[in-house]
């Protein structure tokens, strides 16, 4: 029996009430004992959660900021004109992303006749 089997029957089940464990062993569960088969399903679904949101759960610690929003954006918006300006990237004028946005939604709108 895993250690961890609390983390799964709490992931499973949503840690309601009634689900205990001691020591990697179910010590009571509603409705009798699950099976070794159940128990084994719910550990590959586990398993498989926790590898499939391992990136997402990875990415949210590297980025996480404590920063307001409006700090952020200015930081970034900053650090586009530093890189507009040593000619790292080349950033469309205002005016021409307008007459874009102009130009694809006339020609949608041409769509709704």
């Amino acid at each position: 029996m895993r250690n961890d089997i609390g983390a799964v029957l709490g992931w499973k089940f949503n840690h309601r009430s009634g689900v205990d464990t001691h020591d990697g062993v179910i010590t009571k569960f509603p409705g009798g004992m699950p099976s070794d088969a159940d128990i084994l399903l719910w550990t590959q679904e586990y398993d498989a959660y926790i590898a499939s949101t391992k990136y997402k759960r990875d990415r949210a610690v590297q980025y996480r900021s404590r920063m307001p929003l409006p700090l952020q954006l200015e930081a970034i918006i900053e650090q586009m004109q530093a890189d507009k300006d040593a000619g790292k990237i080349m950033v469309p004028a205002m005016e021409n992303v307008l007459s874009i946005d102009s130009a694809i939604k006339k020609n949608n709108n041409a769509f709704d006749h």
